[in-house]
């Protein structure tokens, strides 16, 4: 009987460890290209399109496990970039840095052979992104925004993985004058939707 409890003993304590493992933090380095959507309110340079610098950009990921193959994830992203060709309404033109961050809701499905395993998957979410711009005048914008990605899963352990990723974003800023403004618009600066993509690297860390 003592075996007997202590090799259920052991079999439960195999199977929490088991399932505590689905749940993971992610932390990724990754190059995000820079991105589309901007334009120039100005006849100053005929309302060019703006295009954001790209660069290097860091991102954090929660996992929590549904079931087998999917999880719930919470995603923050954030990138510092700059924005060129921005006029001032004084008619100088700019470069504009600018720090992005996104907030977003989502989850992972796997393709086969479930979570904690190699394999594919796809990645999305929904939420936020924070704007901050790093000229005087300005005022930071909070727009909606989502994800959407595929990644591959490679375990180095029972607690380590690596994963690389490919993520599109795009938020809606909807704004057909000025933006960035506060308190009258020094800058002129309009657009619908701001698009970026990035490759990603991440490694993960299973509890």
């Amino acid at each position: 009987m003592k075996i007997h409890s202590l090799v259920a003993a052991t079999l439960l304590t195999l199977a929490a460890a088991s399932a505590s493992a689905q749940n993971a933090i992610t932390v990724y380095g990754g190059a995000r290209a820079g991105g589309a959507g901007f334009s120039s309110n100005s006849t100053v340079n005929n309302q060019e399109s703006l295009d954001l610098e790209g660069g290097g950009a860091v991102s954090i990921a929660f996992d929590r496990a549904i079931d087998a193959n999917r999880q719930v994830q919470l995603f923050f992203a954030h990138q510092s970039t700059e924005l060129r060709g921005v006029v001032r309404s004084g008619g100088s033109t700019e470069t504009l840095p600018l720090d992005i961050s996104y907030a977003h809701l989502g989850g992972t499905v796997y393709f086969e052979d479930g979570v904690g395993k190699p394999g594919g998957y796809v990645v999305g979410g929904l939420g936020v992104s924070y704007m901050s711009p790093g000229l005087d005048g300005l005022s930071a914008e909070i727009r909606p925004s989502m994800n959407i990605g595929i990644g591959y899963e490679q375990p180095l352990s029972s607690a380590l993985a690596l994963r690389f990723e490919v993520r599109g974003y795009a938020t809606l800023v909807n704004s057909n004058s000025g933006f960035f403004c506060s308190g009258g618009c020094t800058v002129n600066i309009k657009g619908d939707v701001i698009t970026q993509a990035e490759v990603m690297l991440g490694l993960q860390v299973r509890f």
